[in-house]
């Protein structure tokens, strides 16, 4: 879906259930994405738009590569988790995986399906 495929953003044809959505609750129209999947990953579940901060700012995590997201950025689903919400992950993790404490149950997700990696 890009970003004209929807009714409030110009489509020429109807969506109307998801501009419904829209309009009964917050449109984020301005947002960045990074180069490779890990940056905006640790982007999404860090909070921080500048991976350089956590160290993920040239590196996509794959097996046999040391690197992660330090443990004192705490994630979205810890956060989450923190205040009584449940945190289930589906799909692809790519966010460290040379260290037990940097997978996903580990990392604040209650239950996780999909791949830690993918080239």
């Amino acid at each position: 879906m890009g970003w004209a495929d929807v009714g409030f953003n110009g489509a020429e044809f109807s969506t109307k259930y998801i501009d419904a959505l829209a309009h009964s609750g917050v449109i984020l129209d301005l947002f960045y994405a990074n180069y490779a999947c890990t940056p905006s990953r640790v982007a999404l579940m860090t909070g921080r738009l500048s991976a350089v901060e956590v160290g993920a700012d040239l590196a996509v995590f794959y097996p046999g590569t040391p690197g992660a997201p330090p443990q004192n950025f705490r994630y979205l689903s810890e956060e989450l988790r923190g205040v009584g919400y449940k945190a289930h992950m589906i799909g692809k993790w790519h966010l460290g995986i040379a260290a037990y404490q940097d997978l996903p149950l580990q990392r604040g997700f209650d239950s996780f399906v999909g791949s830690l990696y993918s080239r």
